[in-house]
């Protein structure tokens, strides 16, 4: 019974893109893993996906360096016209997608979309790194999701409910990256004293309001 109901879902794979296209973005699997534990029926139309997927990435702009573009304004020394003369490499046309899914599955020791937010990543695959951010950030469950919309009900109780929906949004989203940890000091312009608010390390639940006099509250 249980590898009929994983047949059912395997067979369905080919409706799910992002599921497949998250599988070969993984570094420890790639399209090795796919050749190695799914049925080659089931492999081709996955992988045309896949690619129809990541078709709409691969002919993005490249991102400019700032730094470049100050380079190119000064005036070159002799000896970097002579470096350019015997250059001979070529611009990698290589396409960024089979480059990475053919490669050999590799560990590491973190998350796909941590080891895919790293600058290496950026610079060797410019444009696959942002496909693989945008599949790899899409959440496997609407649990989060479901809970952001009960959150949401008990913040626009019935006193609240003139609430606008940009203050909701705002409220929301910073409620979740202090559940996050991700705000660490906030600097709040009273139009008088500059306050600065310091979140608690356990959840932001106790907070400190320092004025800019060093004078506490």
């Amino acid at each position: 019974m249980g590898w009929y109901v994983l047949d059912k879902y395997y067979k369905s794979s080919d409706e799910a893109p992002a599921y497949t296209t998250a599988l070969l973005l993984h570094p420890m699997r790639r399209k090795k893993y796919i050749d190695l534990n799914w049925d080659p029926s089931w492999c081709g139309p996955a992988l045309k996906a896949a690619r129809e997927i990541w078709a709409k990435y691969k002919d993005l702009p490249l991102e400019e360096n700032v730094g470049d573009k100050a380079d190119d304004s000064r005036e070159l020394s002799e000896f970097e016209k002579l470096a350019q003369e015997l250059d001979v490499t070529e611009d990698d046309n290589e396409d960024e997608f089979e480059k990475f899914v053919t490669a050999s599955p590799h560990k590491i020791t973190c998350s796909p979309l941590q080891w895919w937010c790293k600058e290496e990543q950026r610079l060797e695959y410019p444009r696959l790194h942002k496909m693989a951010i945008d599949i790899l950030s899409i959440p496997p469950m609407s649990d989060e999701a479901e809970r952001v919309f009960s959150g949401v009900r008990r913040t626009i109780s019935w006193d609240r409910a003139r609430l606008g929906a940009w203050i909701v949004e705002m409220t929301e989203l910073l409620g979740n990256w202090n559940k996050n940890d991700l705000i660490r000091v906030l600097h709040v312009l009273t139009g008088e004293d500059d306050e600065v608010i310091n979140l608690s390390a356990t959840g932001g639940n106790d907070i400190d309001i320092f004025d800019c006099d060093n004078s506490s509250q």
